[in-house]
C-alpha cells in the first residue's frame, strides 16, 4: 500500500507540475467536506454533503517544491513502513541491508537526520551507500536517491513476500 501511495504522489507531482496536464488541472477545484472529496470545474457550484466545506484551487502558481515535498514524504513513509513490516521477520537481521535500512528508518522517523545512540550496526553498507558514526546529525535529504530507495523497498518486499535471500 505504501508503494502505491508513493506512485500516486508521483502521478500527482507530474500532473500538477508538468505541461500539458498542469494547465488542465488548474481548471478544476477540489471540494473537501467531512465525508467527501469531489472534483468540480473552476467557478462551478457543487452540492456539499455538509454545512461546511473547503474549495481548493490548483493554479499555475503551485510551487514545484511543494509538490516535490509531498512526493518525498510519501517516499520516506514507504521506506520507513517497509522496514517496520520486515523488522520482526525471522532471519532479517542476517540480511546485508538490514542495518542500513534500520538506520535509514530511524533517521526518517526522527527529524530526517541520522541519530545514533551507540555504534550498533555501524558502519552499515548497502550497495555503494554507507552510513557511519561520523554522519551523526547529518540530514538524509540528499543521501538516498529515488532509484536506490525504490530498489531498497523492493528488496525488503521480496524478503517478506517470497522469503528471497537478498
Amino acid at each position: 500500500m505504501l508503494r502505491q501511495s508513493f506512485c500516486f504522489s508521483l502521478g500527482a507531482y507530474a500532473l500538477l507540475t508538468q505541461e500539458p496536464a498542469r494547465s488542465q488541472v488548474s481548471s478544476y477545484d477540489i471540494c473537501v467536506t467531512d465525508n467527501n472529496l469531489s472534483v468540480v470545474g473552476t467557478g462551478t457550484s457543487h452540492t456539499a454533503d455538509s454545512n461546511m466545506s473547503y474549495r481548493i484551487a490548483f493554479n499555475s502558481s503551485l510551487p514545484v517544491n511543494a509538490a516535490l515535498t509531498v512526493v518525498r514524504n510519501s517516499f520516506y513513509a514507504m521506506l520507513a513502513g517497509s522496514f517496520e513490516a520486515v523488522k520482526s521477520c525471522r532471519q532479517v537481521q542476517q540480511q546485508e541491508w538490514f542495518h542500513f535500512a534500520r538506520h535509514l528508518r530511524n533517521a526518517i522517523s526522527h527529524n530526517g537526520r541520522f541519530h545514533f545512540t551507540n555504534d550498533s550496526g555501524l558502519p552499515a553498507k548497502w550497495r555503494n551507500l554507507l552510513i557511519e558514526q561520523s554522519m551523526q546529525g547529518v540530514s538524509i535529504e540528499n543521501f538516498l536517491g529515488w532509484f536506490d530507495g525504490l530498489q531498497l523497498n523492493a528488496v525488503m518486499n521480496l524478503f517478506v513476500s517470497e522469503g528471497v535471500k537478498t
